[in-house]
């Protein structure tokens, strides 16, 4: 591979998480801020227990300084994502991708720092599966891992694809070392 050819892959990921940046929010729930997703005009997809109860969480939208209330419009106790309504400005929804993502794509995933400011982190998707049981007679139907580093901040966070859609929703979890992402289609 010559330089070129990794200068250009490196400003097309610049370029992929500069265009999702707007998009991508921190999350004060009842613990430490976490990340979350714009889905629709007053809505933010995040895991809940980013979230931690159901009053007194606020967004924090890129380059703000303070925060906006949100309230708890629902989770799904099998999968952790939540989706919080807020009156968000107007920003527009990411683009989603239609199809799963496939085993050995490059995705990079983005979330906000305890200081809002965007972190990435790249890799591929190394296992696409599942039925995976979260207890509770609960499961989620079809998981991603990826081997792009995620810390806790990242949870609720996006991954994308190398077009720059949403493939999957970043979680706190690893298996066997991986992180896990909820595929977008759920």
């Amino acid at each position: 591979m010559t330089t070129h050819t990794l200068a250009g892959f490196s400003e097309e990921l610049a370029r992929i998480a500069s265009s999702s940046s707007s998009r991508v929010v921190q999350v004060h729930g009842g613990r430490r801020p976490a990340s979350g997703i714009i889905h629709g005009p007053e809505t933010v997809i995040t895991m809940a227990g980013a979230v931690g109860r159901e009053d007194g969480v606020r967004i924090r939208l890129p380059n703000a300084t303070d925060g906006i209330d949100a309230q708890l419009a629902g989770w799904d106790p099998a999968s952790g994502i939540a989706v919080l309504r807020a009156p968000l400005g107007g920003v527009a929804p990411l683009e989603i991708a239609a199809e799963e993502p496939r085993v050995a794509e490059i995705v990079i995933a983005l979330a906000r720092s305890n200081s809002n400011s965007l972190t990435a982190s790249v890799g591929n998707v190394a296992v696409v599966g599942g039925p995976l049981r979260t207890g509770r007679r609960r499961e989620i139907a079809r998981v991603v891992r990826i081997t792009a580093p995620l810390h806790e901040g990242f949870a609720g966070g996006g991954v994308f694809d190398t077009a720059g859609r949403l493939t999957a929703i970043a979680t706190a979890a690893i298996i066997r070392g991986y992180a896990v992402a909820i595929p977008a289609s759920i």
